[in-house]
């Protein structure tokens, strides 16, 4: 019965859009979580319930999912870069979270007025109001991904559980400032498949915390003598460059608490002291050594 239960969670994971990989490889899981692969297949089931409902009345769902893929993208990967000390970075290597990443840079890179207009319209589509299919894809995706990376009997419960909280948090948070625009009117969205384009690596930089210590630490980050220059050129639309700071300080404290939530008290951990924007870490540093 688990076998067939993950079965079908492959194939409800894959037709919601979200490629989860070959969990199938993963039987030891399998044997001992056969209610946890019922219980992310119900859904995963609730994703595809989501979509159809949504198709009958909008026309957004291609873009609901390619909102999904950008958070989750956000999300996992730099949760991996915070516990790149420890299992969790398993997550960020997990098949799941690979698929993820390269359709959301695809994402970013295709964004364009008309597909942002579809999410953005005023009215019952608009990206704002479809919590329960975040609800549902997190649900969905969460347990997958947790699955895949093989964290482990005794981890896996609360990988799940604190994953899909966070996930569905930043779901709510990205769907709360995906439509704004810059002071002409164009999208923040259209800005940030600008900067995707012209270096991946720096734009990962703005949109992720720069910590005090582990792999983002402020030297690494403030070397890209590029990516300096990029960001002044950001800030000449400060709504948005606004939004991708606030997003990143948000997102720290999301991810600390995942931390802490999937290690439990058992575990010694060693969390960034302080996490800065890109903007705070690199700009403004330069402004103050001027004035000293």
């Amino acid at each position: 019965m688990a076998s067939a239960a993950l079965k079908v969670l492959i194939l409800l994971v894959t037709q919601a859009g979200v490629v989860t990989g070959n969990l199938l490889d993963n039987f030891e899981w399998l044997k001992e979580h056969g209610d946890e692969a019922l219980e992310a297949a119900a859904h995963c089931q609730n994703v595809v319930v989501q979509v159809s409902k949504l198709t009958e009345k909008c026309q957004v769902t291609n873009q609901l999912e390619n909102f999904a893929a950008v958070v989750a993208w956000f999300a996992i990967d730099q949760t991996g870069h915070l516990g790149s000390d420890s299992l969790l970075a398993d997550l960020a290597r997990s098949p799941p979270a690979l698929t993820m990443k390269a359709k959301a840079q695809q994402v970013i890179l295709a964004s364009t007025q008309a597909s942002m207009d579809e999410v953005c319209s005023p009215g019952e589509c608009n990206i704002r109001y479809h919590a329960e299919f975040f609800e549902a894809f997190a649900g969905c995706y969460a347990p997958s991904v947790c699955a895949a990376s093989q964290l482990g009997t005794s981890n896996f419960h609360r990988c799940r559980s604190s994953l899909q909280s966070f996930v569905l948090n930043e779901m709510k948070k990205q769907a709360q400032s995906w439509c704004n625009k810059d002071e002409s009117g164009i999208y923040c969205q259209q800005h940030a498949s600008e900067m995707m384009l012209q270096s991946p690596m720096c734009y990962a930089l703005y949109v992720q915390p720069v910590l005090d210590n582990g792999p983002h630490r402020r030297a690494d980050a403030c070397s890209h003598k590029e990516c300096i220059a990029g960001w002044k050129q950001a800030e000449k639309h400060p709504t948005c460059s606004s939004t991708m700071n606030y997003l990143a300080k948000s997102r720290l404290k999301g991810m600390t608490k995942l931390l802490r939530q999937i290690w439990g008290a058992k575990q010694e951990l060693i969390l960034p002291s302080n996490g800065l924007t890109f903007s705070e870490a690199c700009i403004d540093k330069q402004t103050d050594d001027v004035m000293v």
